[in-house]
């Protein structure tokens, strides 16, 4: 594996981002994302990983401040195997301590990344504009290094990951100015990870989101409540939810949705976790159980105009909102 991310926040994300730049740049790199568990295995069993040349770490968002007993083991993980990998480079998201930390133990060349204002970072990234349609950036590098992207989503934790994976492609020897060049001509960069707004322009504005976990769904409504235009409507999936999630996080990603004060709409009313995490926020949303998506689908297109946006967090499929 020649360049292998991994983290807690956006490594598939700044795997996807890094390999589809690299397919513009018309360079064959291999790129893959190493999960966690595969290097607690590896620790643990002393198995062998691929050999990498280029380690990226993409970061580590916790749930809430103290980390959990669970995080904090995470970190340990991450923490050793840094301090025992042989790739020769290692690009690190120093957005918090945590990046820092790795930052220090990690072994031959590393280059620091930051999109947060007084990180001591190699890689800056600011966002300088930011609407419901897309995020632009600055990168300032080593050098003089200068690059300016744009990528057509709304979500600035998806910029921060594009940055990440334009530093890394610095780092690797890919040229400052063919990397600007090919944003260039580029211009606003289609995603298709992470959350994605649909096509179809038509009341509402359809934003739609695979749910993974809580840290993803409070970036995406901080996100969304910065850009939205109009009144924002959820339809929260409550059984993908139990299915991807433990009860704890199922109950917090009930309390997350509720406390965002926007009008909510539950699909399968049975999820019980995600019920009492709602009951228990003590949230200012306006709350109604469906038993299907496609009921609560239904009833969240109701009495809309140009400007509402619904986020619908669950699985994704192909089928439309319709009032």
């Amino acid at each position: 594996m020649r360049i292998a991310v991994t983290g807690r926040h956006y490594a598939a994300e700044t795997a996807h981002l890094l390999s589809t730049y690299l397919r513009l740049l018309g360079r064959d790199i291999e790129v893959g994302v190493l999960s966690e568990q595969e290097i607690a295995n590896a620790l643990v069993n002393g198995t062998a990983l691929p050999a990498i040349e280029t380690l990226v770490f993409s970061g580590f968002k916790t749930l809430g401040q103290p980390a959990n007993e669970a995080e904090k083991n995470s970190f340990k993980t991450f923490a050793q195997f840094f301090a025992a990998a042989t790739a020769a480079q290692a690009v690190i998201n120093v957005n918090d301590s945590s990046g820092a930390h790795l930052a220090k133990r990690a072994q031959g060349e590393v280059v620091r990344y930051s999109s947060e204002y007084g990180q001591t970072a190699d890689w800056y990234l600011a966002v300088t504009n930011h609407n419901i349609n897309a995020v632009s950036f600055a990168m300032q590098g080593p050098e003089d290094g200068y690059l300016r992207g744009r990528l057509a989503t709304f979500s600035t934790d998806l910029a921060t990951a594009a940055g990440l994976a334009l530093a890394t492609l610095a780092t690797v020897g890919v040229p400052i100015a063919e990397i600007a060049a090919m944003l260039k001509n580029v211009g606003s960069l289609e995603v298709d990870c992470g959350a994605r707004l649909s096509a179809a322009q038509t009341a509402p504005l359809l934003v739609e989101h695979n749910i993974v976990g809580l840290v993803y769904l409070r970036d995406l409504l901080d996100a969304l409540t910065d850009v939205a235009p109009g009144e924002v409507r959820i339809v929260l999936d409550a059984e993908t939810v139990a299915a991807r999630c433990d009860a704890k996080e199922s109950a917090m990603i009930g309390a997350q949705a509720a406390h965002s004060g926007h009008l909510l709409y539950v699909a399968c009313e049975t999820a019980q976790n995600v019920r009492e995490g709602i009951a228990a926020s003590g949230g200012r949303a306006q709350v109604s159980y469906y038993t299907s998506v496609s009921e609560a689908k239904v009833a969240t297109g109701a009495n809309c105009d140009a400007s509402t946006v619904v986020l619908y967090a669950g699985e994704i499929t192909n089928a439309p909102l319709t009032a």
